[in-house]
């Protein structure tokens, strides 16, 4: 059977772009990198960094960072593609899905840290958003070693969607039951609101943001 995504030269080459910035990020701290990806099962990581002057942004944040949106971007392009949700194969689809994402991501934080600016919770934000980014730079390391799967498999069946989805859905329940767990204390009083928060601004904009890729 003839592969669905075709002239993938720079998909390969943006595949181990993703590896050398994992080896990069481990390069620059071994020991942070050995905790970071045992996250999910061990807080560490966490207590470690917030130690830090600036332990949201860093050099290996933004460098995971750019894993993140790479691997998912990788990811998505090929779901979208091999489900006909879009038409055009080749590096500019990756570059609008990476874009768009790039944007939602960064669009997402911004209105986090006016919304904590404004209420005075400038630093619980921060160590929200930490603990957020910290998980989903997690997970796109994981899905640097999905890609290289899905890319290899010449189908995507019913199984292969359900056990990516299934994947990511693990992956994001476990970072979203450890962020309610580091804030055990401050969000049961204000439930409502975060309630409201995850509505707003955790998933109305992923319909938008697969609403503007679909389109």
């Amino acid at each position: 059977m003839e592969r669905i995504i075709s002239n993938t030269d720079w998909f390969i080459y943006l595949w181990v772009l993703s590896l050398l910035l994992v080896s990069l990020a481990k390069l620059i701290d071994e020991s942070k990198f050995s905790e970071f990806v045992s996250i999910a099962i061990s807080k560490k990581y966490f207590l470690s960094a917030q130690r830090e002057d600036n332990y949201l942004f860093n050099r290996f944040n933004i460098i995971l960072f750019f894993v993140q949106i790479i691997s998912l971007s990788l990811f998505l392009y090929q779901v979208l593609l091999r489900l006909s949700v879009v038409v055009d194969q080749g590096f500019l689809t990756f570059i609008k899905i990476a874009v768009f994402l790039t944007a939602f991501v960064l669009l997402k934080f911004f209105i986090e840290k006016l919304i904590g600016f404004v209420i005075g919770l400038n630093e619980f934000v921060n160590q929200f958003n930490f603990i957020k980014l910290s998980y989903r730079n997690n997970i796109g390391i994981y899905f640097v070693a999905i890609n290289i799967f899905l890319y290899l498999t010449e189908s995507l069946t019913i199984i292969h969607q359900v056990a990516y989805l299934a994947i990511y859905l693990i992956l994001s329940a476990i970072g979203f039951v450890r962020m309610f767990n580091f804030f055990q204390k401050e969000i049961p009083p204000h439930i409502f609101y975060f309630i409201l928060y995850l509505c707003a601004l955790e998933i109305a904009p992923y319909a938008i943001l697969y609403k503007l890729l679909v389109d």
